[in-house]
């Protein structure tokens, strides 16, 4: 087939673009949206809950916190329904109650060594098609952490020492919960 040379070019530069960015208030912490949905969070500290972010909840495809941020704040990314992939780094230590809860189209998450904590129902009636790896560091679940979702898989490191038994509440495993 023949293209004309406007949709080569188009194809040729597919780089991302910064579509919005900023610092959360009273922070060092860092944010850029681009214009493939990817939400970079970069600096030092920790990530806070925004009632009204700058950014529309339904343009964050994608979540990726950078080294240096080693909190998420509970409800801080509650009901993002499109996000698809979520990468942690190993400077994060604690994942807030609620974080997450309500995203319905997760493929991924990628947890990092590092992290020790996550609260109370932070991914709480989530959908997610991947297999669920906890980091090795982690020592405490809290309850409700997964209650209501879809889940394929998930491995639970034997470094964790606190959980509850609502961690998997009324939800739905269609492989193995591994314990390692």
């Amino acid at each position: 087939g023949f293209y004309n040379q406007e949709e080569v070019v188009a194809q040729a530069d597919s780089t991302p673009t910064v579509m919005l960015s900023g610092t959360f208030e009273g922070s060092s912490v860092n944010w850029v949206l681009d214009s493939e949905g990817c939400l970079t969070i970069s600096g030092y500290g920790a990530v806070p809950f925004l009632e009204d972010p700058p950014w529309a909840k339904e343009n964050v495809l994608i979540l990726v916190i950078e080294e240096g941020i080693f909190d998420i704040s509970e409800r801080a990314f509650e009901s993002y329904g499109h996000l698809i992939d979520i990468y942690f780094p190993s400077s994060l230590q604690r994942i807030g109650a609620g974080a997450f809860r309500g995203c319905r189209s997760l493929d991924n998450i990628h947890f990092s060594e590092g992290l020790t904590q996550i609260g109370d129902h932070a991914f709480g009636t989530i959908q997610i098609t991947g297999d669920i790896v906890l980091p090795n560091s982690l020592t405490e679940i809290g309850p409700g952490c997964f209650a209501s979702s879809r889940l394929n898989s998930i491995s639970i490191p034997g470094s964790v020492k606190k959980t509850n038994r609502t961690m998997f509440e009324s939800a739905t495993i269609d492989g193995l919960v591994v314990l390692n």
